[in-house]
C-alpha cells in the first residue's frame, strides 16, 4: 500500500476518534445537567420532608399536651396538617393519609380521647415513613452521585485515550505526509534522470541514424564502384575471351581444314556453321 493510499485509510479513523472525543464531552455536559437537576429535586424533596416532619412533630407537641383542647388549638393543629399536607403535594402515598388524617380532626375536634390518641399514633406513623423516605431519597442521591462520579471518571478516561489516540493517529498522518513528500521529491529526481536518460538516448540514435546514414552512403559508393569494376572487369573479360576465340577459332579452321573432309557432309555443314559464327565473333 502506498503512503497516500495509508493515509486516507487514516482520516476515517481520525474522524471517528474525532467525533468520539465530541460525543463524550456531550456525554458529560449532559450528565453534569442532569445531576444538577436531579440534586435540586433532592434538596427541594429534603426541604418539604423537613418542612413536614417539622409541623408533625409541632402537632405531636401540641397534642401531648392537650386535655380539653380548645377551638384555638383544633383549628392550629389542622393548620398544620394544612401545611404538612402541602409539603407533600407531591408525594401521593403521604396526600391520601395527610388527608384523611385531616377529616378525623375536623370531625372529632378531640373530644374523644381514645380519637386523640389514634391521631397521635397516626401522626407518629406517618412521622417514621417521611423519615424512612427521607433517609431512602438520601441514599438515593448518595448512590446517584457516587454513579455520577464513577461515570466521570470513565468519560474522563476514555476521553483521555481516545485523545492519546488522536495524537497517535496525527503523528501517523504528519509521517506518511513526510514520506509522501520524500516520495514525491525522489520521483521528481527519477524523472529528471528519467528525462536525462531520454536525451542521452535520443542523442545516441540521432548518432546512429547519421552514422547508418554514413554506412548506407559509403555502401552505396562502394557499390557503384563495384558495379563499375564489374562492368569493367566483364568488358575486359570479354576482350579476353574474344581473343581466346578468335585464337581457337584460328586453330579449329586448320584443324577443321585438315579433318573436315573425314566427315559426312551434314556434319561437315553444321561445323562449318560454327566456325561461321566463331569467326563473326571476332
Amino acid at each position: 500500500m502506498s503512503s497516500s493510499h495509508k493515509e486516507i485509510d487514516l482520516l476515517p479513523n481520525l474522524n471517528n476518534y474525532k467525533k468520539t472525543l465530541a460525543q463524550n464531552r456531550r456525554t458529560l455536559q449532559e450528565s453534569t445537567v442532569q445531576r444538577e437537576n436531579d440534586h435540586e429535586t433532592f434538596e427541594a424533596q429534603v426541604v418539604e420532608h423537613n418542612d413536614a416532619i417539622g409541623a408533625i412533630d409541632e402537632c405531636l407537641q401540641l397534642l401531648s399536651t392537650i386535655a380539653t383542647p380548645s377551638l384555638a388549638q383544633i383549628k392550629k393543629v389542622q393548620k398544620n396538617l394544612t401545611k404538612i399536607q402541602n409539603s407533600l403535594k407531591k408525594h401521593n402515598q403521604f396526600q391520601i393519609f395527610v388527608k384523611v388524617l385531616l377529616e378525623i380532626t375536623v370531625e372529632s375536634n378531640f373530644a374523644d380521647q381514645g380519637a386523640l390518641r389514634d391521631i397521635i399514633v397516626a401522626f407518629n406513623n406517618l412521622r417514621v415513613e417521611l423519615v424512612d423516605s427521607l433517609n431512602q431519597i438520601t441514599a438515593d442521591e448518595a448512590q446517584a452521585v457516587t454513579d455520577f462520579n464513577a461515570q466521570v471518571v470513565q468519560l474522563n478516561q476514555e476521553h483521555a485515550e481516545f485523545q492519546r489516540a488522536v495524537v497517535v493517529k496525527n503523528a501517523e498522518i504528519e509521517a506518511n505526509a513526510t514520506k509522501i513528500e520524500q516520495t514525491l521529491d525522489l520521483i521528481d529526481e527519477l524523472d529528471a534522470d528519467l528525462a536525462t536518460l531520454n536525451g542521452q538516448l535520443q542523442a545516441e540514435n540521432d548518432d546512429f541514424a547519421f552514422a547508418t546514414d554514413v554506412y548506407n552512403s559509403t555502401v552505396a559508393e562502394y557499390n557503384k564502384e563495384i558495379n563499375a569494376a564489374n562492368q569493367a572487369l566483364e568488358l575486359l573479360t570479354l576482350t579476353k575471351i574474344l581473343r581466346l576465340c578468335q585464337i581457337i577459332t584460328q586453330r579449329s579452321m586448320i584443324y577443321s581444314i585438315i579433318s573436315f573432309k573425314s566427315y559426312h557432309p551434314f556434319q561437315q555443314i553444321f561445323i562449318f556453321s560454327i566456325l561461321l559464327d566463331l569467326h563473326n565473333l571476332k
